[in-house]
């Protein structure tokens, strides 16, 4: 925000300011894959004002913020060809398989044409939704506008009891109403908008008391109330107008099916949402501060209670995952009507959660000498796992049978039954967090310090709801997930018969999402240790290291993993999971892909950091920093709704192989190893004497200027043909984890928005001979385009009487213009593999005015 709202005290007199910051693109430069300038239209404006009610007794501070933004948006996505819409794939430049069902092995399709009898119908119905290429035939780049407007606004009364006893109270406030054409995890073409709206409310009153010099109290009593409304569907198609039989099971979010082709763009709506929240917050906190000698002491506790009210859709509509099988192609899988998934949620989509956190610490500020401070501190802190007040969760326990449900499948548990928590994963009751941190002056000349310190910080992840906006487990009978793709399977009409959803029923074969009940909340250890020496009167150099390990981080894994035989293909591998139920029968199955979420990733974090500074002085300070840093992880992303877009983060949350969790150890995804920044201000010299007249066009020019420079972050290559038959979730993740095999440097050669990794770095596995095994690419192997931006501003400020002034701004964003390629298409099945689609804003203006009194 351009202002400090909400906490400023108001003096004795009247203050304030108003403003308006503005941006258009009249000036703007032409995104790297726009063909023209993307239209944009921002108004930024705002006040704020405070002073005394009462001298010296009472005072006010409020203010007021207002967004509002028409934006284009650029997206270029990959689509079939006119050729592939009729089923002929003779242009592609590889031959083209289809599974022989009979033989169980792989055979080309002659000319690398489709039947025409093969084609289906609800996949011709479907072609409506990808627009023709109009870069080439198979990219086509679409401008849309997004749209957001926003407000929030406030207001902090201050009271004065005495000297050393002041009441507080603050009230604030805000929404947000967002029209989003190309959700991030949604369709890759435009026509399947969502729309978003945010409400918050926020209070609280606060206490500040002066028994002596040496000791302060501080109460605060708080409340905060969070409505969202996410994903609201804008695109009201129903599956039955494309031919499906099915319904959708919430009606509110009617609308078309999520339909993945692996390699190409999806279209239909989102697979999550919407996703409403109503969340309650309240919160109370003491604390005492002791100052004893050379010693200041703190302690404190605080107590807070959420409720947490969800509705969170889960693939209401159906949702449709088309791989490299039966044939090679993934979209020739679409135009025959053959999924590798099916997968829809049905029954109960609400949930009302609660917990609560307690806490308690102590610190001691320790001034042994002069020259050297000691700071140790402990904070103990219970942070209960969310519980639905209804119970309605699940435990993943192969082969034990529940008491509560009777009927259930053999391997799921509930609160109730023996052993099982209410909110599965149990309280922990281990959370110590010591502290503690030092301050050396070696030289007593108070121009050297060196500091270092240490400490541990438990999260309070720990039974799979990590927020407002994480999907609750999906737990059988209340929230119901079908897959069932296989033999005989009809895409029109998938369930063969009357959807099975229905209250407490236990649906076969039933898809899990579901918590460990071992796990316990995530911790880091952090430590650093830094030296900072004056340099001349105005320049601080620092030098230092920063370290951290990260404990215990969740990621969510296949726990029920098909086993390879020769029997085995991609049509029937629900029959051969560790835990199908269905032993040498043709299903149903009891379970499909059971996704666990467990905490078993451990990461690291090393970093060399310098910098030297400038303070301002004589209308000039700047600062100049470089880090050089290495993060190592199993798993750097965590979604419990489904997997982040693989285009969109480089990674696919679950491991290639859930046996061997081990070689997903690698590079983080944010691994940047080298960063580069300048920031500085300068202050034209002036006229001091100046008339009047000529002091307000001379005087008052301020230039800034921010520069940061990375290197590129690392992502990894997949193969969507899911060789391996492991049967991992591609319901809940939408993409299948295979890797191939790795025979050449990858980051050897030139790189290009056009090609930017090479195909032939890569050998993908032969389904017809290698079924069944893990191709040899590390995770994270590849580096991506680094990063290059510099902004600069220039400030002028007219003074108009004393304590009076208008400020005018002139700010230029990426003034190179330069292209920041994001990360190209990673999926070998893809026709425009390596090929970048996107990159950041190209330059950008905005024009401000701001007064202040």
């Amino acid at each position: 925000r351009h202002h400090q709202r909400g906490d400023q005290i108001g003096g004795n007199s009247i203050h304030g300011d108003l403003y308006e910051f503005l941006r258009n693109s009249n000036l703007d430069a032409r995104n790297f894959f726009a063909p023209a300038v993307e239209p944009l239209h921002q108004n930024q404006f705002g006040a704020t004002v405070g002073g005394p009610i009462r001298r010296n007794k009472d005072f006010f501070f409020a203010y007021y913020e207002g967004l509002r933004n028409r934006q284009g948006e650029t997206k270029t996505a990959i689509v079939p060809t006119p050729a592939q819409r009729k089923g002929d794939f003779s242009q592609m430049g590889r031959p083209l398989f289809g599974f022989n069902f009979q033989t169980g092995g792989f055979d080309r399709v002659p000319a690398n044409k489709l039947p025409p009898s093969l084609l289906n119908p609800i996949a011709q119905n479907a072609l409506q939704f990808y627009p023709l290429g109009n870069i080439s035939p198979s990219l086509y780049a679409s401008t849309v506008m997004a749209t957001n407007n926003y407000d929030q606004g406030g207001f902090r009364l201050d009271h004065n009891f005495s000297a050393g006893d002041q009441l507080s109270l603050r009230y604030a406030t805000s929404s947000t109403s967002q029209f989003d054409p190309l959700p991030i995890a949604g369709a890759g073409v435009p026509g399947f908008p969502v729309g978003d709206s945010m409400r918050t409310h926020s209070v609280a009153t606060s206490d500040t008391h002066l028994f002596s010099p040496g000791a302060l109290q501080a109460l605060r009593v708080a409340f905060f109330r969070n409505e969202i409304i996410f994903g609201q569907r804008l695109n009201s198609t129903p599956p039955s107008a494309l031919g499906f039989q099915y319904q959708p099971t919430l009606g509110l979010a009617a609308g078309p099916p999520y339909l993945i082709v692996s390699g190409y763009a999806s279209v239909g709506d989102p697979i999550t949402g919407p996703q409403n929240t109503y969340q309650n917050n309240y919160q109370i906190s003491d604390s005492i501060s002791l100052t004893r000698g050379r010693h200041s002491f703190k302690l404190g506790g605080d107590f807070s209670r959420t409720q947490l009210n969800l509705l969170f859709g889960i693939a209401t509509n159906g949702f449709f995952v088309f791989a490299p099988f039966p044939f090679s192609d993934p979209f020739a899988s679409f135009l025959t009507g053959q999924p590798v998934v099916f997968f829809q949620g049905g029954g109960q989509f609400d949930r009302a959660l609660r917990n609560i956190m307690v806490a308690g610490y102590a610190q001691d500020e320790w001034r042994i000498t002069p020259r050297l401070t000691l700071n140790v501190g402990l904070r103990y802190e219970i942070n209960t796992p969310y519980v639905d007040t209804r119970d309605r969760m699940n435990e993943w326990a192969p082969g034990m049978q529940s008491k509560v449900f009777p009927d259930a499948q053999r391997g799921l548990l509930f609160p109730g039954d023996p052993g099982v928590a209410r909110s599965i994963a149990p309280n922990y009751y281990k959370g110590l967090m010591p502290r503690f941190g030092i301050a050396w002056d070696p030289t007593g000349s108070g121009r050297t310090t060196v500091r270092a310190g240490y400490g541990i910080f438990y999260d309070s992840f720990t039974n799979g709801v990590g927020g407002p906006l994480q999907a609750p487990v999906s737990a059988l009978p209340w929230l119901q997930a079908y897959q069932i793709p296989g033999p005989g399977f009809d895409i029109a009409n998938p369930y063969g018969g009357p959807p099975p959803f229905g209250n407490l029923n236990f649906v076969k074969p039933a898809t899990v999402l579901t918590v460990d009940q071992a796990m316990r909340p995530p911790y880091a250890q952090n430590w650093n240790l830094s030296i900072e020496h004056v340099l001349g009167k105005n320049y601080l150099l620092d030098v230092r290291y920063v370290g951290n390990k990260g404990t215990r981080l969740p990621r969510m894994i296949e726990a029920n993993p098909s086993v390879y035989g020769p029997d085995v293909n991609p049509n029937n591998i629900d029959q051969h999971r560790i835990y199908a139920g269905c032993p040498g029968t043709p299903g149903p199955c009891d379970f499909g892909s059971v996704g666990l979420i467990t905490n078993v990733v451990n990461s690291t974090y090393h970093s060399g950091q310098i910098s030297l500074s400038r303070h301002f002085a004589a209308g000039l300070g700047f600062q100049v920093s470089y880090w050089f840093s290495k993060s190592l992880d199993g798993v750097s992303t965590f979604n419990v709704s489904g997997s982040a877009p693989t285009d969109v983060s480089g990674e696919n949350d679950l491991a290639q192989n859930p046996f061997n969790l081990r070689a997903e150890h690698g590079p983080s995804l944010f691994d940047a190893r080298q960063r580069f920044s300048i920031s500085g201000s300068y202050e034209l010299p002036g006229w001091k004497s100046a008339p009047r007249a000529a002091a307000l066009l001379i005087n008052g020019w301020q230039f800034n200027g921010i520069g940061s420079f990375s290197s590129g972050t690392p992502f990894t290559v997949y193969d969507s043909a899911n060789v391996s038959l492991e049967g991992q979730a591609p319901e809940i993740s939408g993409f299948y984890s295979s890797r191939p095999d790795l025979i050449a440097d990858p980051n050897a050669g030139s790189h290009t928005a056009d090609q930017w990794v090479r195909r032939s770095a890569f050998r993908r596995l032969d389904p017809n001979t290698q079924a069944g095994q893990f191709g040899s690419e590390g995770r994270n192997v590849v580096r991506g385009p680094g990063i290059a931006n510099l902004d600069l501003s220039l400030f002028k400020n007219f003074a108009i009487s004393e304590g009076k002034r208008i400020q005018f701004r002139a700010e230029c964003f990426n003034v190179a213009n330069h292209a920041n390629l994001a990360l190209p298409q990673n999926d070998l099945a893809s026709p425009e593999f390596g090929h970048i689609l996107e990159s950041g804003p190209p330059r950008l203006f905005q024009l401000a005015l701001k007064f202040v009194f």
